[in-house]
């Protein structure tokens, strides 16, 4: 459960710094960034990906060793299935979420002239 909650820390963490990149990438062009800074979004991206590789792996490693060194047999089934399922749930809805907003925002296609049927 700690590692859920680590976990669940570790997301909003990684939205918080999302947020801070999409705002940053709005930012009007200057004299030190002349075509804006659109590209920060990416480098925030960068940022959230490689926290949540390290957070998540330390976290994982953190506890499993921690289990294996003390280990004991499971005392509420229940709780843990439910805190699970309920996190399955609430991670699903904000990959769904960001999916759909990653769509909304994706450039429509466009085939060559070739390809385009009358």
């Amino acid at each position: 459960m700690l590692t859920e909650g680590i976990h669940s820390s570790a997301d909003t963490l990684n939205q918080v710094l999302l947020l801070i990149g999409t705002r940053r990438s709005h930012a009007r062009p200057d004299a030190s960034h002349a075509f804006g800074y659109g590209m920060e979004i990416y480098f925030w991206a960068f940022v959230v990906a490689v926290l949540v590789l390290f957070i998540g792996a330390a976290a994982s490693f953190y506890e499993g060793v921690g289990e294996l060194r003390h280990v004991r047999p499971i005392s509420a089934p229940g709780v843990s299935l439910t805190v699970l399922a309920l996190s399955m749930l609430l991670e699903g809805a904000s990959a769904a979420g960001s999916s759909a907003r990653a769509q909304a925002a994706r450039p429509p296609r466009r085939c060559p002239r070739s390809v385009q049927r009358h």
